[in-house]
């Protein structure tokens, strides 16, 4: 579905592997691996997002993350593999090839570290030179990564991005810039049971909108196809998402779903996305019922892009769920 050299696309996607079948935290194996020769000049490894990450789930009322330096170092592990270690057969970010699988080779470079990272894991890839705040911002952007960035009972992570003018694998895996976070194994901490918007109430935000097709699942293109909003696949750009959250098991919000842009008074073209809009077992599905057996989900989207500088309420059936402005760049 997605190219390299399409410059400036970026292509997210979830952990599938951890998404359905990890019940219990993996455990965590600390490895490090020497450097190889080869690496291309000006490749560059980071670990600055963590308040990137931070300041976004302050916008959803979510207290800060912990630094995991073990899962981080996995992550750094991994996202070098995706780049440069690669092999043409390699098909999935979310895996490393510590044993053949299909017909591909086990990988020399794979480890059960990379391979923990690859499966508890957030990515997001770009064909061109990037930051964190972008590689952070990818993902909040893209309302099913955004969701799992703001479980409630998320408590540490770890973060790594990598860089490189020349990917050295092979295949469709390898990336200029690719970046990686754990969304799974720091989720140590409770939930109040309240409900939880994004952005909340009084935030000021500066996610204006999400280019369709950006992530993986899909949030139009992946709905069943008398989804009221499949149509929207076709557009270029909408909104941002505006993610909204509830304790399983407890009435969803209900009625029509209508989100007002307060500063020209006009009701806005509104698509509200739940479980029911998607396969059953699908993972957009999934994620939405509550893989985390702790919140239920809906994702919410206007038709264009949210203008900066613009007051906007979500409201369902007459009840306003968030209220938040939006500005032009990040603080």
């Amino acid at each position: 579905m997605w190219r390299r050299g399409l410059a400036g696309r970026a292509l997210l996607l979830l952990a599938v592997a951890a998404a359905l079948l990890v019940a219990v935290p993996a455990t965590r194996v600390a490895e490090a691996r020497t450097p190889r020769d080869g690496q291309a000049a000006g490749a560059r490894l980071s670990t600055d997002g963590y308040r990137w990450l931070d300041y976004y789930r302050s916008l959803g009322g979510l207290g800060p993350l912990v630094r995991d330096p073990a899962l981080e170092a996995q992550e750094a592990l991994h996202v070098r593999y995706l780049a440069d270690d690669a092999q043409a057969c390699e098909t999935d970010v979310h895996d490393e090839l510590t044993v053949p699988v299909a017909g591909c080779p086990a990988n020399p470079h794979a480890t059960a570290a990379g391979k923990l990272a690859a499966t508890n894991s957030d990515v997001t890839r770009l064909d061109t030179p990037a930051s964190d705040a972008i590689a952070v911002r990818n993902w909040f952007v893209s309302g099913f990564h955004a969701l799992t960035l703001l479980e409630p009972r998320l408590r540490s992570t770890g973060y790594a991005a990598y860089d490189t003018p020349a990917p050295a694998g092979a295949g469709t895996l390898p990336y200029r810039f690719t970046a990686a976070v754990d969304v799974y194994r720091g989720r140590t901490g409770g939930y109040d049971g309240r409900l939880l918007a994004f952005p909340a109430p009084g935030a000021v935000s500066p996610l204006l909108s999400y280019r369709v097709g950006g992530e993986s699942p899909e949030p139009f293109r992946d709905a069943v196809p008398g989804a009221p909003c499949h149509g929207w696949g076709t557009l270029r750009a909408v909104s941002a998402p505006i993610v909204v959250q509830w304790p399983v098991g407890t009435p969803a919000p209900s009625g029509a779903a209508v989100v007002t842009d307060l500063t020209t008074g006009r009701a806005l073209p509104t698509c509200a996305l739940t479980a029911t809009d998607y396969p059953a077992g699908s993972l957009a599905s999934t994620l939405l019922l509550g893989t985390n057996r702790v919140t239920e989900a809906a994702l919410y989207y206007t038709d264009a892009p949210f203008q900066a500088g613009h007051r906007y309420r979500l409201t369902a059936g007459g009840r306003t769920l968030t209220d938040f402005r939006t500005t032009t760049g990040a603080s």
